[in-house]
């Protein structure tokens, strides 16, 4: 019996180590295997991100085209609508001011880098405007002499003239000086034209209540005349 016990202790021995003979041979490539699937894994991972990513922005560029759209067309119909009021208001420009469409047509081909023969003199000095100068009565004293600067004044004498020859040069200079001295000037003239207009209707107004007399003068005349005695006796 002893001995039937004693085998089967060498014989379960034997079969340890046996096994642990076979995990000594196998753990090594099992580490290796276990290794590379790691490796593999962790590349898999990788390329799953960048596939998601790509995803995720194609997602987000077929989202915004709608709204990239809409905002496309809103624009173009503001730039419709500023193109509508541009040309409508040089119309008006042009009606109000006779050569104004030349100068700002010259004006715009200044800013485009384009050259044209026409001066600026030449379209501030349109058809009409020159047709309103040449048909424009000479002006009264009284306006030459609120135009002619005083000789105590300031402003006379010639450094007024060296200073408005200053600020002459430095409003030509450029196109945006050269339209907005167009500007002023006919500006200016139009103002001189409406006062000039004011004055000869406030004279006319002042001339014609002169000669028609008011009722009250005509009562007052009236009572005089029945008042006085007759100058002829007989």
């Amino acid at each position: 019996m002893e001995s039937g016990h004693v085998l089967l202790v060498l014989g379960a021995s034997t079969i340890q180590s046996e096994r642990l003979e076979q995990s000594r041979r196998t753990g090594p490539r099992v580490v290796q295997e276990n290794r590379t699937l790691h490796t593999e894994l962790e590349a898999q991972s990788q390329q799953i991100e960048v596939l998601r990513q790509q995803v995720q922005l194609l997602r987000d560029g077929h989202m915004a085209e709608p709204e990239l759209k809409e905002e496309n067309l809103r624009l173009r119909r503001d730039l419709e609508h500023s193109r509508a009021m541009l040309s409508r208001y040089t119309d008006e420009l042009a009606t109000i001011m006779p050569g104004m469409q030349k100068v700002i047509h010259k004006f715009q081909c200044d800013l485009s880098g384009e050259v044209l023969d026409i001066p600026v003199e030449d379209c501030v000095a349109a058809e009409g405007t020159s047709a309103q100068m040449r048909h424009r009565p000479p002006p009264p004293p009284e306006a030459l002499s609120e135009r002619r600067p005083r000789a105590g004044s300031p402003g006379a004498g010639p450094g007024r003239a060296s200073g408005a020859s200053g600020a002459s040069a430095r409003t030509a200079t450029g196109p945006a000086g050269r339209l907005s001295g167009c500007l002023s000037r006919l500006a200016d003239e139009n103002m001189a034209v409406q006062r000039r207009s004011a004055g000869n209707v406030g004279q006319q107004q002042m001339r014609v209540s002169r000669r028609t007399p008011s009722p009250v003068q005509r009562k007052a005349s009236l009572c005089s005349v029945a008042e006085e005695p007759p100058r002829w006796r007989f």
